[in-house]
């Protein structure tokens, strides 16, 4: 999970009476990427949730998101058609065990005027667990 503000957020003791008053105990670690970002790493989705949901977090006005999930492995397919829809993709898409599909999202890039996105014909998959598949 990542904190950030647009103010300096508060320095390790303070942030840690903080976490504990918010029912958060199973830290694993907390690195401090600068004054207003600090990345947060929890033993559980429970305390994972508990952050999202602190609204001592959300009365400061802080942003909280989730990291890129350690569960998940992630892979690009290129030369997709563009007229398929993610959900057909994985639909019609599967891998052999002990890989598991979980979702896929068509890529998009910078249209030549650079004013918007269009499709870039790449599709992102992910996979759970850390096992990438030679091919789907």
């Amino acid at each position: 999970m990542y904190l950030s503000s647009n103010e300096k957020l508060p320095k390790q003791f303070a942030l840690a009476k903080m976490l504990k008053a918010c029912g958060i105990v199973d830290i694993t670690r907390i690195k401090y990427i600068n004054p207003f970002k600090i990345r947060v790493e929890v033993c559980s989705e429970l305390s994972a949730d508990k952050i999202e949901k602190c609204q001592e977090f959300k009365d400061k006005g802080w942003k909280v998101y989730t990291a890129m999930e350690r569960t998940s492995s992630y892979g690009v397919i290129k030369d997709v058609d563009l007229d398929l829809s993610d959900e057909e993709i994985l639909r019609n898409i599967m891998c052999d065990k002990p890989a598991e599909l979980i979702s896929v999202y068509q890529l998009k890039r910078r249209d030549r005027e650079g004013e918007g996105w269009q499709p870039s014909g790449a599709v992102q998959v992910r996979f759970k667990g850390s096992f990438i598949p030679q091919y789907i």
